[in-house]
């Protein structure tokens, strides 16, 4: 008598239920001639999920077995003799046999060879590897407000770069300027942008899992049965009010269970306010805060933390939590300045100005938080997820919250936030080139790099002698060619992957497509904004000019979606390395 057994490779204990003797067997013998007993033997078994499943043999002295297999609707599936070729203890497979999840099924085996002769066969299961999705989002056009950090860059002399433009519809868009200072001529270069969010939610991602995580790090070899849950938040942060007042200084503002790095504050109790003393008083608008929460099984806490699964967690904590964030802080300035080098994106190297760390349980789960001021993580994060192919949209984003569930082969991932610096108010493609032209507010996407320095990577590095014609509405170049400001994109979609933008429905601002005065950016600088107000223009939105390289897509209503698989392009001219604008290239337009 032996077991029914499921290999261990499939990874499953689901039991099915046996016909025979006492339901635990599925052993085949053969019987002497007028044995009371049968030779075939029949066993019932329900797939766990669909997958492929065959029968290994363990000979017990048989010269030959005939297996077969039926459906629940008396299907034959499977039907196929073995010969051992006089080889008595041979382990051999059966063919395989796609099954669907749910299903009930039925094997049989008849032996071949002298009475008495047998053998154990195991049922051998293996899951078919779910698909990999990712829907791309982009809604809520124009909704999104400035927050105050907006105010702190416009007070920096190095970042002030951008100028609310007021709406009476209350649509938020605003002017950049390309130089910090507009000088008052041609050489100003401007674009007007409007805010969105952007959301994906990847489903079964196997560029990331939870012995490669990507976004943490691990300190130990992998261990198995490892599972992780991983929440992340961050947002722009600025006193007296939003994330620091409602929730640093409730969460960090008390003594007793922290660990803190060295050089802010050897305090627990001070920390939140030698921060506050330190840095946030003199900050530009760039100083993200994150807020890092992991519940791990114990398995995983082994593997990512160090700690030992027999430990008490609390009192491991103790002794070597100081230790652990030190080392996590070694390493995210390493991931910031070394291997995904954020500097042409950010133009500054990721800093850090304060981690605050503390350790909990959960039931059986150990729960990890990390308070983390930085300079750069919004960078990072975005460097991160083109590392492991989840997004190649890159725009900067506020407002970013992310959760992560981490498996030892994929995980599940999905995050949302407001995207900046990439809806812009452009004129329609096939207007005309005169005065009061109608516009369009164009999507694209683009990398985060925009500069390029000596010693550091940089996609923009290609772009810098390139040009392409501006149709920019607020331009003083409007009309013709000017340097790119950013780094276009190609956003391809493989299978499994969809791009949604859902665009409004009621009248939204758009602006003349025209060029501008020479000192109209000037103008904006000095509290003037007649030059972009008086050009303003409200109606509704419609699906306009695209690029899509002969992909397709489908419009319903206010929502376009373009399914995967998807192959973008928009070669320069002068460089078909390069793209000129981001791909695809969406155009909505502004109807008078």
């Amino acid at each position: 008598m032996a077991a029914v057994l499921f290999c261990m490779m499939a990874m499953t204990a689901i039991m099915p239920s046996a016909v025979g003797a006492d339901g635990d067997s599925f052993w085949v013998e053969r019987h002497p001639p007028g044995a009371p007993s049968t030779d075939i033997v029949y066993n019932e078994w329900q797939a766990p999920s669909d997958g492929e499943v065959y029968l290994e043999i363990h000979n017990a002295g048989m010269a030959s077995v005939t297996i077969g297999m039926v459906d629940d609707a008396s299907n034959t599936l499977l039907s196929q003799t073995i010969r051992f070729q006089g080889d008595g203890s041979a382990v051999i497979p059966s063919t395989s046999v796609s099954v669907t999840g749910g299903t009930m099924y039925t094997f049989s085996a008849i032996p071949g060879g002298p009475p008495g002769c047998g053998g154990t066969l195991l049922v051998c299961f293996e899951p078919t590897s779910a698909p990999s999705t990712v829907t791309y989002r982009i809604y809520d056009m124009f909704e999104e407000p400035w927050g105050p950090w907006w105010d702190y860059r416009v007070d920096s002399s190095t970042w002030d770069t951008e100028r609310i433009l007021p709406t009476s519809s209350g649509d938020v868009t605003y002017l950049y300027s390309l130089l910090h200072n507009p000088s008052g001529d041609l050489s100003d270069q401007g674009l007007i942008y409007a805010p969105y969010r952007y959301s994906v939610d990847a489903v079964n991602l196997g560029t990331m899992n939870v012995h490669d995580p990507v976004l943490m790090p691990t300190v130990g070899s992998a261990v198995a049965g490892a599972a992780v849950s991983m929440d992340v938040y961050f947002q722009y942060l600025y006193m007296d009010g939003g994330d620091w007042t409602n929730v640093w200084i409730p969460e960090y503002g008390t003594a007793g269970e922290f660990a803190t790095v060295s050089g802010i504050s050897s305090d627990p109790s001070t920390w939140v306010d030698d921060v506050e003393t330190t840095h946030l008083a003199y900050n530009d608008g760039y100083m993200t805060g994150t807020l890092i929460e992991v519940t791990m099984n114990r398995e995983a806490a082994e593997e990512w933390l160090g700690m030992p699964q027999t430990a008490d967690p609390l009192s491991w904590w103790a002794s070597e939590g100081d230790d652990y964030l030190l080392d996590w802080e070694a390493w995210i300035l390493t991931q910031g300045n070394d291997v995904f080098d954020i500097w042409c994106g950010y133009e500054w190297p990721y800093e850090t100005l304060g981690t605050v760390v503390k350790l909990g349980m959960d039931g059986d789960d150990v729960v990890l938080n990390i308070g983390h001021v930085s300079w750069g993580y919004e960078a990072l994060i975005t460097r991160w997820m083109v590392h492991a192919d989840v997004s190649m949209h890159q725009p900067y984003m506020e407002d970013f919250a992310m959760t992560v569930d981490y498996r030892e082969s994929d995980v599940d991932l999905a995050y949302d936030g407001v995207a900046q610096w990439s809806l812009h108010c452009v004129k329609q493609y096939d207007a005309p080139n005169e005065p009061d032209a109608p516009c369009a507010w164009a999507w694209e996407p683009i990398a985060l790099d925009y500069v390029t320095k000596v010693n550091h990577p940089s996609d923009y590095e290609p772009y810098v002698d390139l040009e392409y014609t501006s149709w920019n509405c607020g331009d003083v170049g409007y009309g013709t060619k000017v340097g790119y400001e950013y780094t276009p994109v190609e956003m391809d979609l493989a299978v499994g992957r969809m791009l949604v933008i859902e665009f409004p429905t009621d009248a939204v601002v758009g602006y003349s497509a025209e060029q501008v005065p020479a000192d109209s950016i000037l103008k904006v600088w000095n509290g003037d904004l007649t030059e972009y107000t008086s050009r303003q223009y409200y109606g509704p939105m419609s699906l306009g000019y695209m690029n899509l390289n002969g992909n397709g897509y489908t419009l319903s209503g206010n929502v376009l979606t373009i399914e995967g698989p998807a192959d973008f392009a928009y070669p320069h001219p002068d460089n078909m390395d390069c793209l000129y604008h981001g791909a695809p290239w969406i155009e909505f337009n502004v109807d008078l």
